[in-house]
């Protein structure tokens, strides 16, 4: 009798350990099933005769992009791993006091919104900077402080592929100004997840 329970124990044992090798071994399958998917999205904003403070709106479609429309079915997640703003061009810009070299923003904000078709009212904070110089966002691309949010938008993109950044335009320290043109480029490093199998 002892020898029977003793056997019926021990099978019970190995059934348990051969069922969790088994449910281990699938989620290794399902995570060696998963690519990667990068995608940089550029997006260019421009104005004529703005005045600072200032909001501009540029849209993208992530379905135009040949990574993201292959695999889009299968995306199950992804993240913002990098967003970043460059003023490429201020044309003949007015200060209330100062040089181009002195001007300090408060702050820039950069936001995303999705496309209203898909009844996501939400708008979703992508970063920004605090007293940043117009001089360093002009000299190159830099990179924003990345909020939350960045990374709940990226969640819904699979769904949600249409949206539009809007880049919020701080006053400077010296006061407002005006220019006859402004133009920033937008960089947007995403990393989608996409099942394989």
């Amino acid at each position: 009798m002892a020898t029977t329970t003793r056997s019926a124990s021990l099978a019970m044992l190995m059934s348990i350990a051969v069922l969790s090798i088994s449910l281990l071994g699938c989620d290794a399958i399902i995570d060696a099933a998963a690519i990667d998917v990068p995608i940089s999205v550029t997006i260019t904003g421009e104005a004529t005769n703005p005045t600072i403070p200032s909001a501009d709106a540029s849209c993208s479609d992530l379905s135009s992009q040949q990574a993201f429309a292959d695999n889009v079915a299968r995306i199950r997640g992804g993240s913002v791993s990098d967003v970043t703003l460059h003023i490429t061009d201020l044309v003949n810009p007015t200060f209330t006091s100062g040089t181009l070299s002195s001007q300090v923003f408060s702050r820039v904000t950069l936001t995303l919104s999705f496309d209203p078709e898909y009844g996501d009212t939400r708008v979703y904070t992508l970063g920004e900077f605090t007293d940043v110089s117009l001089a360093d966002l002009m000299s190159a691309p830099r990179s924003l402080a990345l909020h939350s949010d960045a990374g709940d938008a990226c969640a819904k993109m699979s769904t949600q592929p249409k949206f539009c950044v809007t880049v919020s335009y701080g006053a400077f320290a010296s006061g407002p100004a005006r220019a006859d043109y402004i133009r920033a480029v937008i960089g947007m490093k995403l990393k989608f997840e996409a099942r394989t199998i």
